[in-house]
C-alpha cells in the first residue's frame, strides 16, 4: 500500500455546510488537477488541494470556487 500523507485536522468538527462546501471544491480542484499538466505526484497534489481548501474554510471563506481557486493556485506555487 502507498503511503500515508497527513491532512489538516479540525474537519470532523465543521458544520455540515463547511463540510460540503469543502467536498465540493475539493472535486472541483480535483476534477481540473486531471486536466492540467503537475510534476507533483498525484497523492500528494491532493493533498496539497485538501489542505489548502481546509486551510481557507478555518480562515472563513465558503465560497466553493474561491477554495478551489486558492487550492489550485497554492499547488502551483509548489509546482514551480
Amino acid at each position: 500500500m502507498g503511503e500515508v500523507l497527513p491532512i489538516n485536522e479540525g474537519v470532523e468538527t465543521a458544520p455540515t455546510d463547511l463540510t460540503e462546501a469543502i467536498g465540493l471544491a475539493y472535486r472541483k480542484a480535483s476534477f481540473k488537477l486531471a486536466s492540467e499538466f503537475c510534476s507533483i505526484p498525484r497523492q500528494q497534489a491532493c493533498t496539497i488541494l485538501l489542505n489548502g481548501i481546509v486551510d481557507s474554510a478555518a480562515r472563513g471563506m465558503r465560497d466553493v470556487d474561491q477554495l478551489c481557486d486558492e487550492a489550485l493556485a497554492l499547488l502551483r506555487k509548489s509546482d514551480n
